[in-house]
């Protein structure tokens, strides 16, 4: 399952389902997932409330993304002038323009469209250059504060068992960005300490268990 990714989460498994017959009718492998793993961060169709996730492989994702678009281009005519994006502003269109991964494909395409009407056309080389600028800022690593490590250190210290539970989470937790790609959430730094905190973790467990052995 390593090979696949969050690609869309759902509130209910009947629209998990009829998503994934969608894609399984266009050629692509997908899964059904109920849980997300505590370590990994999506990014695609994000909403922490939504219980079920089809899995896609990472490598398909563009793949994906274009035949939404396809499929979406071709109703979107049937699309009245009732939808909410046309109460947008044009600042509002703009940003959704911008991050189109928090909005999803189809209100990305309708509001490229009402912009389209309303005199203002962006070129594909125009969303070529924004999705490398989105992706680029949605790929940096964060920095955890002291207070976060702090904490880390103090499991280690009194709570050996969390100490290794939270240094291989700061370790090894990634995010999946749009393109399916996985990087790490946090830093360099941020992950030198979760390596030190294991360290540590284990260190003194073994401690308390030689002790413990000798004791008996």
């Amino acid at each position: 399952m390593s090979k696949f990714s969050v690609f869309r989460s759902f509130y209910t498994e009947e629209e998990a389902v009829s998503f994934m017959q969608f894609l399984r009718e266009k050629g692509i492998e997908c899964s059904l997932d109920k849980y997300r793993p505590i370590n990994d961060k999506i990014y695609v169709g994000i909403n922490y409330d939504r219980e079920f996730q089809v899995m896609v492989k990472s490598w398909e994702f563009k793949r994906v993304n274009d035949i939404l678009d396809l499929e979406i281009n071709q109703n979107i005519s049937q699309i009245g002038e009732d939808y909410y994006l046309h109460s947008f502003s044009t600042e509002e269109l703009l940003e959704i323009v911008e991050k189109p991964d928090e909005w999803g494909n189809q209100n990305f395409l309708i509001a490229k469209n009402i912009l389209k009407d309303r005199g203002i056309t962006i070129s594909d080389t125009d969303i070529s250059q924004k999705k490398f600028k989105r992706l680029t800022e949605l790929a940096k690593p964060e920095k955890e504060g002291n207070v976060f490590i702090i904490l880390g250190y103090i499991f280690a210290v009194f709570f050996g068992f969390i100490g290794i539970f939270f240094g291989l989470l700061i370790m090894n937790s990634k995010k999946t960005l749009p393109d399916g790609r996985k990087v790490f959430i946090y830093d360099m730094r941020t992950r030198n300490h979760g390596q030190i905190i294991l360290i540590i973790s284990l260190i003194l467990l073994a401690l308390v268990f030689v002790k413990m052995i000798n004791a008996s």
